[in-house]
């Protein structure tokens, strides 16, 4: 197993005592040194087409996306793409090296999900853009408008490279949703079947080749071998529309085409995630990352003739968290962060593991990251990035083993410090081992202020590398903890489930016992504290000071839907979701008092220290108005009780109200502001 080298660092049991130097910590709190960590990568996910010669790169100039594509050979700009009334590009995608997939987005992700629009085919050369999936006739019981509209609609469904030397696509098509109607119990209740249809997809000339019909299942994932028959599928099975939250999954295989599918795993899905890879190591086998046969995730094959699931790698105290493979969709390394990332390598002499352990022998204390190939695997695009490097992106020439820098993910950071972000993991009420990073601002005088900052979840992980927000409360001066408390992914199943009921008691622990273990063996933080969080972390955020009022001095609340979890609970339907929603957050079968106990707006009139609320009103959809409708009666609440507090409403210029690049800037000048006013 590779490993970073990065035997400067030492973990934060021994932390940091010894960082004190001789300037000022403090900087002039500026819109244009917010604006600097805030704003979207000038350029991103650079993407080398089919035959290495060229590259397709995401750019933003002045808050407006586009997609630039550049001639590897001198540099040049070829063409630029922008959508029509500033709309921005989602996502941008080699189909070979004259056409690009491009699908557009409205509003800026980091407020939720944008409305996303249809995929688009970018002729460069003849500057023609033609709508994808225009041409898939398959109208059985569904109109065809409706079945395109669901063709493609996650970009996970459609994946390009599966093929060996093709460009063509494999995208899974959902079907078929009839049924009869009736009461739950009749036997006449409408069933819900979520069959799955998996095609191979010429996105250059809009032909199909329908490769498996799965009935009576909701695909997540397949595998296609060499031959493009359909070996392997994940998904859930059907169930009645009586039942609104569906907790089975199912892996079926089998030998051949003409098998019947066989069933290799059932479970739930707290338990069994999976996601398909490819070919596996031996032949009649695929790879695949998998929950079901430990306590954390692990590398391991699929037997297609028996159904046996074998583990390869499983790391010690973490999940495999990712997994990459070349351009010929073969695997060469999967990832696993426990503080630092490291690596794996099932065949140490794959290509794809080679050209990755020289990158990293280049940037010995760096994240390193493989994000493009060539179709031919004649070249790949490399992205490094460390706490103190906020993304370099280089392309490297397999026939000359040449690496050549491209361009600065963000080059506006130029010039601004960026500080040491350290691991540190400390124990928890109940002995449970908490990870997470503590940062520390340059040039440290004296003890600072510290900021917990949340982050939405409560699945996901902070992990090591350039993190623009801790950076940007570093560089105003205040020490940043981050803490990966139970609930979050990425720590073994267990730890994650470890969180379930335990969103206003157990997780609001972790945080307040990660603060007194900072203060007791950092040295660097003075009293004060202020805790920030987006999302769930917003939540986190309002229930740490109002639970721990004698460690917090301060909160800032960030695009939060989770103010009321009664309000929330009670629009949802019932048999499944309603009872799946308070079982994951306050842990009980749904009861009123227990969800307004753990909501922020049943108890606003306790807080007693400051509070901060940005909320963004992006769009028309119905989920932004029940946001916004939760957030007024949070103020209403915070009013009546003569609680000090302000709310920040991010709205758009635009007649779409969708938000851009600026809008957040200026929302996290607010946040800057009010840290500056509570701690400094």
């Amino acid at each position: 197993m590779g490993r970073i080298n990065m035997q400067h660092r030492q973990l934060a049991t021994l932390i940091v005592t010894t960082l004190f130097t001789l300037a000022s910590a403090s900087a002039e709190i500026t819109f244009e040194r917010v604006a600097a960590y805030v704003a979207t990568a000038a350029n991103d996910d650079p993407q080398l087409s089919a035959d290495g010669k060229l590259i397709a790169v995401q750019r933003n100039r002045g808050g407006n996306e586009t997609v630039d594509i550049i001639k590897l050979d001198g540099g040049d700009v070829l063409e630029s793409f922008q959508f029509k009334q500033q709309i921005d590009v989602g996502l941008h995608r080699w189909i070979d090296s004259e056409n690009l997939m491009l699908r557009s987005w409205r509003g800026d992700p980091h407020w939720g999900i944008p409305s996303r629009g249809r995929p688009e085919r970018f002729n460069f050369k003849q500057r023609k853009v033609e709508k994808l999936f225009s041409g898939y006739e398959y109208t059985e019981k569904m109109q065809d408008y409706s079945l395109r509209s669901r063709f493609g609609t996650d970009q996970a469904r459609i994946v390009f490279g599966v093929f060996p030397k093709s460009n063509d696509a494999r995208a899974i098509v959902q079907h078929d949703f009839s049924g009869t109607t009736g009461k739950a119990g009749s036997g006449r209740q409408r069933t819900v079947v979520g069959s799955s249809k998996v095609m191979r997809y010429d996105m250059a000339n809009e032909k199909y080749e329908e490769l498996a019909d799965i009935k009576d299942m909701t695909v997540i994932d397949v595998y296609t071998n060499a031959k493009s028959e359909v070996l392997a599928a994940w998904g859930q099975p059907k169930r009645t529309r009586a039942i609104t939250f569906n907790e089975q999954v199912h892996l079926y295989y089998r030998a051949s085409q003409k098998d019947e599918w066989q069933i290799a795993h059932e479970g739930n899905i707290d338990d069994s995630e999976l996601a398909i890879i490819g070919d596996g190591p031996k032949k009649d086998t695929v790879y695949v990352l998998e929950t079901i046969t430990g306590k954390r995730a692990a590398l391991s094959y699929l037997d297609l003739k028996t159904g046996e699931i074998k583990a390869v790698f499983r790391p010690a105290r973490t999940d495999v968290s990712a997994y990459y493979v070349d351009g010929e969709h073969s695997l060469y390394a999967v990832k696993h962060d426990d503080h630092f990332p490291q690596y794996y390598y099932p065949n140490p002499k794959h290509l794809g593991a080679q050209i990755h352990q020289a990158a990293r022998k280049s940037f010995k204390n760096a994240n390193v990251t493989i994000t493009s190939f060539a179709r031919n695997n004649s070249g790949a695009i490399i992205l490094v990035d460390s706490d103190a490097i906020p993304g370099e992106y280089y392309w490297f020439d397999v026939k000359s083993s040449r690496m050549q820098k491209l361009f600065d993910r963000y080059p506006q950071l130029e010039g601004y410090p960026l500080a040491q972000r350290n691991p540190i993991e400390f124990p928890a009420r109940d002995d449970l081992r908490i990870p997470g990073y503590l940062t520390i601002p340059s040039n440290l005088t004296s003890k600072r202020p510290l900021i917990v900052l949340l982050k939405n979840g409560p699945g996901g992980a902070e992990t090591w590398g350039y993190d623009w927000e801790s950076q940007l409360y570093a560089s105003l001066g205040f020490v940043v903890l981050e803490v990966n408390h139970r609930g979050s992914s990425g720590f073994g199943k267990g730890y994650t489930k470890a969180g379930f009921g335990e969103w206003g008691n157990m997780i609001i622990d972790d945080i307040a016992t990660g603060v007194r273990w900072v203060k007791k063996n950092a040295g660097v933080t003075s009293d004060e504290v202020c805790v920030v969080g987006k999302g769930f972390g917003g939540y986190a955020a309002l229930m740490s000071i109002i639970e721990r009022p004698g460690i917090f001095k301060c909160a800032v609340s960030i695009d939060n839907v989770y103010t009321d979890l009664f309000a929330n609970w009670n629009r949802m339907p019932r048999r499944g979701a309603q009872e799946r929603d308070a079982f994951t957050k306050v842990g009980v079968e749904p009861d009123a008092n227990v969800l307004k106990d753990a909501s922020p707006r049943w108890r606003a009139r306790s807080i007693r220290h400051p509070i901060l609320l940005i909320e963004p009103l992006q769009g028309f959809a119905n989920f932004a108005y029940a946001q916004y409708g939760n957030a007024r009666a949070f103020v209403d609440e915070l009013r009546q009780g003569g609680v000090d507090h302000r709310l920040y409403m991010v709205e758009s210029s635009r007649s779409d109200n969708w938000l851009k690049d600026n809008d957040r800037q200026k929302s996290y000048f607010e946040v800057a502001k009010f840290l500056e006013q509570n701690l400094l």
